[in-house]
């Protein structure tokens, strides 16, 4: 009985250290690899292929749509004569302005409005040096608190430590 266990275990060694057992199926499966290589690189083909028409599609659609930009802008006199018109119409509405504003009838200021805005402007930067300086001291404070967790934390160790 002992001998047939050996015998048994000596078949099983060798059946796995033979090269030929098992060799079909890796066999398959480069295969297998092999053809999905193939499948993977003809995707990448087609998919620059795709890219391609893509770019040449989006160009085409640029260059008609620049096309009909230009003719819809020069079909004829009539369409130069109208735009003319309303640049000249433009302009006077311009000019208007510019005449109402140095007559002064368009913006006027009080100058009341300015002392109280120049006033308000004054106590607000009060307001924002006052907590610039509470801010710095904030710091310092906050500072010195943190070196003297530090030494406490340092003296907790060194406790520890001792025991």
């Amino acid at each position: 009985m002992l001998w047939e266990k050996k015998i048994q275990l000596a078949k099983e060694t060798q059946a796995a250290l033979d090269v030929n057992v098992g060799a079909t199926e890796v066999k398959e499966m480069s295969l297998e690899i092999h053809r999905m290589n193939l499948r993977l690189e003809s995707m990448y083909k087609l998919q620059e292929k795709m890219i391609a028409e893509m770019e040449k599609a989006v160009f085409r659609r640029e260059s008609i749509s620049n096309k009909g930009k230009l003719r819809g802008k020069h079909q004829g006199p009539g369409s130069l004569q109208k735009a003319i018109a309303d640049l000249k119409k433009n302009i006077k509405t311009t000019i208007s302005d510019i005449q109402e504003c140095e007559n002064g009838k368009l913006y006027v200021i009080k100058s009341l409005d300015v002392k109280s805005l120049e006033n308000s402007r004054d106590a607000i930067q009060a307001q924002i040096e006052d907590a610039k300086s509470s801010f710095v001291s904030l710091q310092e404070k906050e500072l010195e608190l943190n070196q003297v967790l530090q030494k406490q934390v340092f003296k907790k160790d060194l406790v520890r430590m001792s025991f």
